[in-house]
């Protein structure tokens, strides 16, 4: 059942009302992520945590499964979580700090791949975006090839039709492009190319771990944050 396109009035105050939620969420996202950053690693100085301290190693745990969390939000640049341990604790961290990394772009795209795509049609709709919803009940049910070639027809020469044809670069540069929380960080990244379903699981897990690589390979080779 197609939804009825939302009066044009109405379709512009909830795009208003969108752009509103974005804006406090990535303001929140920017704030938290940078507090929480700060304070943990404060926390850890004070507490005495390092690797060598069994007594504390579950609050290590801890603090991990909190960067993880905070990774796979979008907006949230959790790696200052991550590069804060990596300058607490050195290069023995930096293989757990790799594994949280790709464990929170995973996270984040699953969640992406399990939104229904008529939800998003439905979304769209009702925010008077009415060709992007046209364009997404058209992807609906294609398969990942049928998808790039459906929007190859339609891309425009250019950068459009390389980021589809080589997305897999696209997607390790946003990953690392300094700033990128401006387009929702690397959870915010991760949901998006879930929501495309542009990439398959496999192949995007493969990316992930070979784009989040060169940090933690820096460090361990060149000595990097080392203590």
């Amino acid at each position: 059942m197609i939804a009825a396109p939302m009066p044009r009035g109405q379709g512009r105050r909830a795009r208003i009302a969108l752009i509103a939620a974005i804006a406090a969420v990535y303001a929140g996202g920017l704030i938290g992520g940078h507090w929480i950053s700060t304070h943990t690693e404060a926390w850890l100085v004070q507490q005495g945590v390092s690797p060598e301290n069994p007594a504390l190693a579950g609050v290590l745990i801890g603090v991990i499964c909190l960067y993880i969390v905070a990774t796979a939000l979008p907006f949230v640049p959790g790696v200052e979580i991550g590069l804060g341990l990596i300058m607490l604790f050195g290069g023995r961290i930096v293989p757990l700090v790799y594994l949280a990394t790709v464990a929170a772009l995973v996270l984040a795209f699953a969640v992406g791949r399990t939104v229904p795509q008529d939800r998003l049609v439905r979304l769209f709709s009702g925010l008077g975006l009415d060709r992007t919803s046209a364009l997404l009940r058209g992807l609906s049910g294609l398969t990942e090839a049928e998808r790039i070639e459906r929007l190859l027809a339609i891309a425009p020469e250019g950068c459009a039709s390389w980021l589809l044809r080589h997305r897999f670069w696209g997607l390790a540069l946003l990953i690392n492009v300094p700033g990128n929380a401006l387009v929702g960080g690397g959870g915010g990244i991760a949901v998006a190319v879930g929501l495309s379903r542009l990439i398959s699981f496999p192949m995007y897990i493969l990316c992930v771990m070979l784009a989040v690589s060169p940090i933690p390979i820096s460090v361990l080779v060149f000595g990097w944050f080392a203590q």
